[in-house]
């Protein structure tokens, strides 16, 4: 296979998405046809589970990788690249140790008790029949589930992943399988948990509006596409 030289890597929520929009512009679209095009692989990055990642992005679905989870699932064109799935010792402590509990696979949710948001109802584990990626537990504790590494916290309600799970260690590990130089790589995000894939690449750029204190050291802009298109110099039409 022959080396790709160039990679584009964003976030997805306040990033491609912005100001709470709930479907992906045109415009993006066209850009990550265009830049595939041309031979640079697009990858997003994002907290949301694979599923919700290929609705969002079905007109271009089989053109670009995402990095689902923030970094536990790797996905291209329906084939797992690589995982890094909650331990399963942790796992099986979290229905005794919280009574709303909600885990994450790649496809399914299984639900033990009344989580927040929706899963398959089940009184064990094994009615999950997948590796679990991403949990949800319902707790006010300042550093739940000690071990995994929290991603999402709304109202009581945190989700987490392994520790060793984030973007900047999944876009190394696409880096590698791919043969990419990671000073060939742009990045975009708008919160700290991209700071990891922000500092990991030779091109990182925040969000104008970006939520954080550690990511303010990148410098800002104020849209994706129009810096694709500067930096790889496409022209500013869609079709």
């Amino acid at each position: 296979m022959a080396s790709v030289q160039k990679m584009v890597v964003c976030d997805c929520d306040g990033t491609l998405l912005l100001h709470g929009e709930q479907q992906v512009s045109p415009a993006v679209f066209d850009v990550i046809r265009r830049l595939t095009g041309k031979g640079v692989l697009f990858v997003i990055a994002s907290g949301r589970p694979y599923d919700q990642l290929q609705q969002l992005f079905r007109p271009v679905c089989q053109q670009v990788m995402f990095i689902c989870m923030d970094g536990a699932l790797i996905v291209n064109r329906e084939c797992v690249l690589a995982k890094k799935p909650v331990p399963d010792a942790k796992v099986r402590e979290l229905p005794a140790a919280y009574p709303d509990v909600l885990l994450f696979g790649r496809r399914k949710q299984a639900a033990f008790g009344n989580p927040k948001f929706p899963g398959q109802p089940c009184s064990s584990l094994f009615a999950m029949g997948e590796l679990v990626l991403r949990v949800g537990v319902n707790t006010n504790d300042a550093c739940p589930c000690n071990g995994l590494r929290p991603i999402y916290r709304e109202d009581g309600w945190v989700e987490l992943v392994s520790e060793t799970a984030n973007k900047g260690s999944a876009l190394r590990t696409l880096c590698s399988k791919f043969d990419i130089d990671l000073a060939n790589v742009y990045a975009f995000g708008d919160n700290d948990n991209d700071v990891e894939l922000l500092g990991a690449v030779g091109h990182p750029y925040r969000m104008m509006d970006s939520k954080g204190d550690a990511i303010n050291a990148f410098r800002a802009v104020r849209s994706v596409t129009d810096t694709l298109r500067e930096e790889f110099h496409l022209p500013n039409m869609m079709g």
